[in-house]
């Protein structure tokens, strides 16, 4: 946490410039082969993306950057969502914003230097309560009416007059895995840890999964002077009781991924390897903060095919779509 002590010497001036370098320096770092993040659509449906007739129906798909590595530079599109009836017309029905700021992570700096940080775990329990805070805790307004397109007809929209950007999250209280993913990765990058984003699937044992967003962050740990990676989930998070079950505070999930390699990477990416783990909350005794297991799973993976609204389409049309990387 090297950067972390070296920002808490800085006046507010010597920050603000600091903190603008480094961003500067991550962005002329940043090697990327697309400009997307998630689903490679646009808001008005492109040709129909018909793929091939098998003997349960008719498969069409279309491309999703599913795997971002490093810091996330402005102008980056993140399209979360998409909409398609059964003849393959595909479009993200406006369910996308670009990259627009970085005002979070000079934030963060001036939150993050004046805490008493033990750990780097006191630094992610911090992180998600700053991401909190400055996305909102009670809805404003829904994100499907805040990108909300003007219908045009015959399945179009019209062009917005000002494009969809991250910055209209601020303080709406609708923020969701894409948003916190996306912090998390900036933030901690300025932060010299490596991150990676995915537009995945999360499943719970006995819940409806969900197409989920979340990150995979390796960093020396400043007690161990190891290397560890972790998967970590800032969006949903546990949940931390008291010794009455009250609902205290929130922490995010995080696990320990042993043995992470690039091999272990590319079956995760390419080939749907499942990463399971036990999932739990806390309850706070007195000082001590008590971890308790639950017997259910928590299952990460990135799908072969798209699932919507947590079911496969019974009537034998289906989406699926070509998996790519940024890195």
């Amino acid at each position: 946490m090297n950067f972390l002590e070296e920002i808490r010497k800085l006046s507010d001036e010597e920050l603000e410039e600091t903190v603008k370098n480094k961003i500067k320096k991550l962005e002329e770092e940043a090697i990327s082969n697309s400009d997307i993040i998630g689903y490679h659509l646009n808001y008005n449906p492109d040709e129909y993306h018909i793929i091939d007739e098998r003997d349960e129906g008719i498969y069409f798909g279309f491309d999703v950057s599913c795997f971002y590595s490093g810091y996330i530079k402005k102008n980056t599109k993140m399209v979360y969502g998409f909409c398609f009836d059964t003849n393959g017309i595909v479009s993200n029905d406006g369910k996308y914003y670009y990259v627009d700021t970085d005002d979070y992570i000079l934030e963060f700096c001036k939150f993050i230097r004046e805490k008493e940080i033990g750990s780097e775990f006191d630094l992610f329990d911090y992180l998600l309560e700053f991401i909190k805070k400055y996305l909102g805790y009670f809805g404003n307004r829904d994100r499907s009416q805040m990108f909300q397109m003007i219908y045009k007809g015959d399945r179009e929209y019209y062009d917005p007059i000002v494009e969809h950007g991250f910055s209209w999250f601020k303080g709406q209280g609708n923020g969701m895995c894409t948003e916190y993913s996306l912090m998390v990765q900036n933030i901690l990058s300025v932060f010299d840890m490596d991150c990676n984003i995915f537009i995945g699937r999360e499943e719970t044992e006995g819940e409806k999964g969900e197409n989920h967003a979340f990150n995979i962050v390796s960093y020396v740990d400043s007690e161990s002077g190891e290397e560890v990676t972790y998967l970590m989930d800032f969006a949903n998070c546990c949940e931390i009781f008291d010794e009455k079950f009250k609902l205290l505070d929130y922490s995010p999930f995080i696990v320990q991924i042993d043995d992470f390699s690039d091999e272990l990477l590319e079956d995760f990416i390419r080939n749907s390897k499942h990463l399971i783990y036990e999932d739990y909350d806390y309850i706070l005794l007195g000082d001590n903060l008590i971890m308790i297991s639950y017997d259910r799973n928590r299952n990460y993976f990135i799908p072969s095919d798209i699932l919507v609204n947590g079911e496969r389409r019974d009537y034998g049309e289906g989406l699926q779509y070509n998996k790519t990387i940024s890195r």
